[in-house]
């Protein structure tokens, strides 16, 4: 489904006089379809940098991400108008990142229920549905109709990733979904990921939790200076 090669990307300080701060150099691999591809290494070696550029919320320095698409279709994430990323983003690829960002002063509920509504179910079915995840990942009752802001840092993750497989994307990039949660919630959060991936999504994380890693993936890159390594 993904193809990534020659992927590059550099930072330029133009507050030090264009000083340039490489983020990763010449990363290659490809991501199959229903499979969910680990990506492991130090902090502060480009893992999440990396599935930033995926995503194109950073535009890679060089190098190309070529897409396969629902219908066919194929697109180079690397160099595509904004406007078609932007089209992805909606209909087929979803980002958990390590910071939940929603609208300020919008209930749990009411974020859950509109992403729903955004894939077409109907506003009876979206909101049973929103209820069911936010009851199966343990977020209190009480918590539904109040801010995200108000949560604590595991149930902010907890919703984070519900909105993310609540959209059902074909493509899902994961930057250390487990971070922050206590063992319970991260058992039903890593069950509820095995069950998108049985169903066919396809995902890309960056994990430094070995469970995790274990539980999850089919396979495993390490991400080291200036090369990504085949992990058995």
């Amino acid at each position: 489904m993904l193809k990534v090669e020659g992927l590059s990307k550099e930072f330029k300080m133009h507050i030090r006089d264009g000083l340039i701060i490489e983020g990763f150099n010449e990363v290659s691999f490809t991501a199959c379809s229903g499979k969910l591809l680990a990506i492991t290494g130090a902090s502060g070696i480009g893992k999440s940098t990396l599935l930033k550029c995926i995503y194109r919320t950073y535009k890679p320095s060089k190098g190309s991400v070529i897409y396969l698409s629902g219908d066919g279709s194929r697109y180079d994430l690397a160099t595509a108008e904004d406007q078609t990323i932007l089209r992805l983003r909606k209909t087929e690829m979803g980002y958990v990142s390590q910071f939940l960002h929603v609208i300020p002063r919008v209930s749990a509920i009411d974020i859950l229920t509109n992403r729903l509504l955004s894939k077409n179910i109907l506003p009876g079915e979206a909101k049973d549905t929103a209820e069911g995840y936010l009851e199966k990942v343990g977020i209190n009752k009480a918590l539904w109709n109040m801010y995200p802001s108000t949560f604590s840092g595991g149930e902010k993750q907890r919703l984070n990733i519900l909105l993310a497989l609540a959209s059902k994307p074909r493509l899902l990039l994961l930057d250390e979904p487990t971070a922050s949660l206590d063992s319970n919630s991260k058992e039903i959060i890593l069950e509820l990921i095995l069950d998108a991936k049985k169903m066919g999504m396809t995902m890309i994380g960056v994990f430094h939790d070995q469970d995790a890693i274990k539980f999850l993936s089919d396979s495993r890159y390490d991400m080291r200076i200036n090369q990504l390594v085949a992990v058995s």
